[in-house]
């Protein structure tokens, strides 16, 4: 996500935040406060490390939201779902097999 990247020009992220409500919007049908229910998670990198000790701007607007530094996918097999771990071990969750949802 650019928008913190954007906040040198902008004095504050209230800025970005009205400037791109819409994005944050559409984040929002993604997130869940329950990290096991959750569909968006949030990697920060080198262009918004900022994320990495400023995560309560992010809190405030998601609650429950987790931000990691990189995270690890694997793919759904056939008798389940996929998994989410994060580099650091912090998290892991299976997700749900879309087909055997659906």
């Amino acid at each position: 996500m650019k928008h913190f990247r954007q906040k040198w020009e902008n004095k504050t992220f209230e800025q970005i935040y009205i400037t791109h409500t819409s994005i944050y919007d559409k984040i929002r049908e993604f997130h869940d406060p329950d990290p096991k229910k959750t569909r968006y998670i949030k990697i920060w990198g080198n262009h918004d490390i900022q994320w990495k000790d400023n995560a309560n701007i992010l809190r405030d607007i998601f609650p429950g939201i987790r931000i990691y530094e990189s995270v690890l996918l694997s793919p759904p097999t056939s008798t389940g779902g996929g998994r989410v771990k994060s580099s650091s071990g912090t998290a892991t969750r299976q997700t749900q097999n879309a087909a055997a949802a659906g």
